[in-house]
């Protein structure tokens, strides 16, 4: 049995979210001649975007001098897509940043564009629609966050692109919200008044298996599934379902399974996309997929936090990804920790504070591992307080230090691995299992808010093991605090609440006149620290 509609695949484009698009160029050529071999018709490779702030790969770009190596194939068809809200202005495209990405079809290793377009911008997308089709190219528009739309704003956006040339009309399970009933009425809801053909974006095989007995055109899927959210449509499994139950034997499923086992396997166990119970209340909720995959993927915070942070996004301000937002819900969950109610649990004691002058702390950054020599000379030579974030595995077990650790989660997997309870352990958590006994553990009190020390309590803005642990050098009476595994991110962005933390400590001694340092004595990119080094201090008596 021959398929009677076309497989795109879109791993490097949808799976970007997780490694910002940076995929080795040697394993997109490995992959992309497996999808050829197993049956795929269509590759969507990646963006096409205007240069962002901050560090990202090749796919987020596509740019072609790269990519001629898929003119090597003459079955398979690829596409790149645009986010339409990024070349639409209020006085019509933006033709100047188009021209300079965007080739002839016939001078480009791409033959289709897939336009992505909220409901808001459906309108104004047409004239990307007539742009692209006037230079040469097959277009699909693509429609997001299906679970959304009444019918009424389905049909009306139809309408609108029915005065163009379009080629296929795409909708998409962009919130993985989609029951099989959903989308058996969407297509033909869609048919009944779009004459071109239809794509739709999905997230589960027993969708796909509806969308394809109502005879749709193009059914995505990816590699493992990764993807934002909830994953994709896994695409080995979607392929081995029409190979072995439907008798499409053109297809080679197994022609997959190298490139999966060796590369995607291992980033699925460290991104962790696909079902959890957390991305099915997502999708369930309407909930953007960015607010559960940053929950997830910073490996702070346990499933029934996530669930309770999640739970706590209002109502009005769930489909679109805020960070701002999530950090308010991140708050409001986490501001007072209680008991559990079944009550099998014991206090954990309060730390005895010691004073130190100086407190090195040491952080997760990786770069600090080229000087791991130097780093145990200098917490050698004087004695200082030593505070380790989360056990960094920096540190050699016989050095002296407190392992500082705010979050349950991470609490779990220490005390799990370590049984001989060397040294110290100061947490933000007030009660540990009764089946978890601990000598070396102990609480110090802490809450979210601006920064500051009141009583025996450490306010800081974020829920984050550095910002704790330098909240506790200062409650030990440091004036000098080195801080060692401090890198720092690329894209400055994603440093801005610990940029903000460093500047409001420095405010907050500054308007109490005392001098306060803090030194960072490895490589970092973090603002309002004293960045220096560590050989400076190597033999300091």
């Amino acid at each position: 049995m021959e398929k009677p509609f076309k497989i795109l695949d879109c791993t490097l484009r949808d799976g970007g979210y997780y490694n910002d698009w940076d995929f080795d160029l040697e394993l997109a050529k490995e992959f992309i001649a497996s999808l050829n071999t197993a049956g795929v018709d269509i590759v969507e490779v990646g963006y096409k975007s205007k240069v962002k702030k901050g560090f990202y790969g090749s796919f987020k770009y596509c740019p072609e001098e790269f990519l001629q190596f898929l003119n090597d194939y003459d079955r398979m068809e690829f596409a790149f897509m645009v986010d339409a809200s990024e070349f639409i202005t209020p006085d019509g495209l933006d033709h100047e940043s188009l021209n300079s990405l965007i080739k002839k079809q016939e001078d480009s290793v791409f033959s289709w564009v897939r336009i992505a377009s909220h409901l808001r911008d459906v309108q104004r997308s047409t004239q990307l629609i007539h742009y692209f089709k006037e230079k040469g190219y097959k277009v699909c528009f693509n429609l997001m966050g299906g679970s959304l739309l009444s019918d009424d704003d389905l049909v009306s956006s139809i309408k609108a692109i029915n005065e163009t040339k379009l080629d296929v009309f795409y909708i998409a399970d962009s919130f993985g919200s989609f029951y099989p009933k959903d989308i058996k009425h969407l297509l033909r809801l869609i048919k009944a008044h779009f004459t071109g053909q239809i794509g739709i974006h999905l997230h589960d095989y027993a969708n796909a298996i509806v969308a394809m007995e109502e005879e749709v055109d193009i059914i995505d899927g990816t590699l493992t599934g990764m993807g934002r959210g909830a994953g994709n449509l896994r695409l080995e499994q979607f392929l081995l379902g029409l190979k072995e139950h439907y008798g499409m034997t053109n297809l080679v499923p197994d022609a997959l399974l190298e490139v999966m086992n060796e590369y995607f396997l291992p980033l699925k166990q460290t991104y962790s996309w696909g079902y959890t119970y957390s991305y099915m209340f997502s999708g369930a909720n309407n909930i953007h997929q960015m607010y559960c995959q940053t929950l997830k993927t910073s490996n702070r915070f346990t499933p029934k936090q996530i669930y309770s942070i999640l739970s706590n996004i209002p109502d009005d301000k769930r489909q679109s990804y805020k960070p701002q937002i999530l950090d308010d819900a991140i708050h409001n969950c986490l501001e007072v920790t209680t008991a559990p109610e079944n009550g099998e649990v014991t206090p954990i004691p309060l730390y005895p504070m010691e004073k130190s002058e100086e407190v090195v702390i040491i952080g997760g950054g990786k770069g600090s591992k080229n000087y791991n020599l130097f780093i145990e000379h200098f917490l050698s030579q004087k004695h200082r307080a030593v505070l380790e974030c989360n056990d960094s595995g920096l540190l050699a077990e016989n050095i002296n230090r407190k392992i500082v650790i705010l979050n349950k989660l991470k609490l779990d997997g220490y005390l799990a691995k370590n049984q001989k309870k060397q040294h110290r352990v100061i947490t933000g958590e007030q009660f540990i299992e009764n089946t978890k006994p601990h000598d070396n553990l102990f609480h110090q009190p802490y809450h979210l808010g601006q920064f500051e020390l009141t009583g025996k309590d450490i306010s800081i803005p974020d829920y984050d093991a550095g910002m704790y642990a330098v909240g506790l050098a200062l409650r030990m009476g440091a004036k000098k605090i080195f801080l060692i595994g401090f890198d720092g991110l690329m894209d400055e962005t994603r440093n801005a609440n610990m940029d903000r933390f460093f500047k409001s400590v420095n405010k907050y001694y500054e308007q109490k006149n005392e001098d306060v340092q803090l030194i960072s004595l490895t490589p970092t990119r973090y603002k309002n620290i004293i960045a220096s080094n560590i050989f400076t201090y190597l033999n300091e008596q």
